[in-house]
């Protein structure tokens, strides 16, 4: 079973950390490891603070792929199997509401720039977040 948020604190909110282990247990299920550590990853204000800008409250954990089969099973799959609400769909982004307070957006990205890895999670290079997603 995938821990890394959680064994890594990334969020105060456990539910945030859990939430965010099991996105990533259903992508390496339907996927593979190899395959969603390549293309899949953390982005905006979370990858941010991790790459050491300010601490600051998080509002939506945003995550991105520049695959396409991976954003549609986000958009398409993630939110039934977690049982989230308040699911909304656009052509380049799908956020839902796990509960009142996580929110989870998922990004398509054609060139998402560098990844980098910290404390074993795949996000993007802070230097390549475009403003939008912050």
């Amino acid at each position: 079973m995938y821990q890394v948020y959680t064994d890594q604190q990334v969020f105060e909110d456990g539910t945030a950390n859990i939430v965010c282990n099991l996105i990533h247990q259903y992508l390496i299920d339907e996927f593979d490891a190899p395959t969603i550590a390549a293309n899949f990853f953390l982005t905006g204000m979370p990858a941010r603070i991790i790459q050491e800008d300010p601490d600051t409250d998080v509002s939506v954990i945003s995550f991105g792929t520049s695959q396409d089969a991976i954003f549609e099973f986000c958009v398409s799959k993630i939110a039934e199997k977690l049982n989230a609400s308040g699911t909304v769909r656009f052509n380049d982004q799908g956020q839902m509401v796990y509960n009142e307070q996580i929110f989870v957006e998922f990004w398509h990205l054609l060139s998402p720039g560098t990844l980098v890895t910290e404390n074993d999670i795949v996000m993007q290079d802070k230097a390549n977040i475009p403003a939008y997603i912050i």
